[in-house]
């Protein structure tokens, strides 16, 4: 049985939240562990459908990051065919403060638009509210692609700053926005 868990959303009520829902399950792993399932999502969806230059792509942050794979609930995380998304967090500091920066974000081309991006997201923030350090929402933050914009916002992330060009695709930064504390 998976752990509950609550979650501050947007109408300051805690709601409980759960690592699987009825058809994904998220795993938090390592780079050191998974990275042949992580590098096949993001090699599909970085890569070979968004046109991200490889060099561009791989990074060394990737072996200090926290990382997260999606399966169909009951699916192994070890055979690279079950996996359907991923993401990453990385901890940083900012004026002497813990922040949690997302990335990396992918849910491969069949199991979008089912609910698998909202599941991992909302595994995420969860896993950003339990860590030391962590006091506040806007401590966590990502940098979007322009077009899914939309996406974050319905998990209460509010953009911040000028759009900007990485590895030739238009993002905006964004801080997540949830919690009565932020408003």
């Amino acid at each position: 049985m998976a752990a509950t868990n609550k979650i501050l959303h947007n109408d300051g009520k805690q709601k409980s939240a759960m690592n699987h829902t009825p058809e994904f399950q998220c795993h938090t792993v390592s780079w050191a562990t998974a990275a042949a399932a992580l590098c096949d999502i993001r090699q599909q969806v970085f890569i070979a459908e968004q046109g991200v230059p490889p060099d561009l792509e791989w990074e060394h942050a990737d072996e200090q990051a926290i990382h997260f794979l999606l399966t169909a609930t009951g699916q192994s995380i070890n055979a690279h065919q079950d996996t359907i998304g991923c993401a990453r967090i990385l901890q940083e500091t900012h004026a002497g403060a813990a922040h949690f920066h997302i990335g990396r974000v992918a849910v491969v081309a069949n199991s979008r638009l089912r609910g698998a991006g909202t599941c991992l997201m909302r595994e995420l923030l969860h896993w950003c509210q339990q860590q030391t350090g962590y006091t506040h929402c806007e401590q966590v933050f990502l940098h979007a692609q322009s077009n899914v914009i939309p996406f974050y916002e319905r998990l209460g992330f509010n953009t911040v700053g000028e759009s900007f060009i990485d590895a030739g695709i238009e993002h905006r930064t964004m801080i997540w926005q949830t919690s009565p504390v932020c408003r």
